[in-house]
């Protein structure tokens, strides 16, 4: 909740979903990171892993059209 945005920096419509979701996104990676580091089942474990890639895939994304704006 700390990386979301103050009131002001939610004026463009686009800006304040991209900087909404950014967090939300980066938060399933810290849990996931969290299940890689204390899961004994490999099936959840590649599970995790796979939604590792994905949204870091989005993550970067956000972060490269925050950055050109």
């Amino acid at each position: 909740m700390k990386a979301m945005p103050n009131e002001a920096g939610l004026n463009d419509t686009d800006m304040a979903f991209v900087a909404l979701m950014k967090p939300y996104h980066q938060a399933a990676i810290d849990m996931d990171r969290v299940i890689l580091r204390y899961s004994k089942n490999s099936g959840v474990s590649n599970y995790a892993t796979h939604l590792i890639a994905i949204q870091q895939v989005k993550v970067n994304q956000m972060s490269n059209f925050l950055s050109a704006k």
